[in-house]
């Protein structure tokens, strides 16, 4: 593994940096795709993977995280932009991970590819409900759980590149992009509020 030598503290490995061993971490949108890919590698450094997620089952590779890292997992079925089954699945995962979690990482999004004259009412909701006020709540139940656990911890939300996009003729994802700035703009008011 590689090692570095930061102001002469001697060699040391870079996982041991990044070691999550006994902690636990909520993964929205971890059933599959980056949030499924940020459980993986949550696992590969020894932490517990509790995951929210619309769909059915997650993809099959997340069925073996356990046995492969030695590590807790936990899936449930939520929806994000539904208070009862957010916080329904929230308790669920608090439990499953033997009441304490460490931090949580927001990856439950959806993408809409619709110009803004066709877009349709409904669909360009769930997008901002999905993207932004899931992350919002999710972080929401984090923040209390850790307050009132007395627990430090840490808060991952995945926004995206096109939170920064100005002007990109060939995609037309105002929505998508508008929910994804909401994260981006989220995020630093809450480092100061949480501290």
């Amino acid at each position: 593994m590689t090692t570095f030598n930061p102001r002469g503290l001697g060699d040391v490995k870079v996982t041991d940096r990044f070691d999550l061993t006994g902690k636990n971490f909520l993964i929205t949108g971890g059933g599959g795709g980056i949030g499924f890919a940020c459980a993986k590698a949550i696992a590969q450094l020894g932490g517990g993977v509790a995951v929210i997620d619309t769909a059915p089952e997650p993809v099959e590779e997340f069925k073996s995280l356990r046995d492969r890292y030695g590590v807790k997992t936990f899936y449930t079925r939520g929806d994000v932009t539904k208070q009862d089954s957010l916080e329904k699945a929230f308790a669920e995962c608090v439990d499953a991970m033997g009441g304490q979690l460490h931090g949580a990482l927001t990856a439950a999004g959806i993408v809409m590819d619709t110009p803004l004259l066709d877009a349709d009412w409904e669909v360009t909701q769930r997008v901002l409900n999905v993207n932004a006020m899931g992350t919002y709540w999710t972080i929401k139940l984090l923040a209390q759980h850790l307050v009132e656990t007395k627990t430090p911890g840490s808060i991952v939300a995945i926004a995206s590149i096109n939170a920064q996009s100005l002007y990109v003729p060939v995609q037309p994802k105002s929505a998508y992009n508008a929910s994804k700035a909401a994260i981006k703009g989220l995020m630093g008011p809450l480092a100061g509020e949480l501290g």
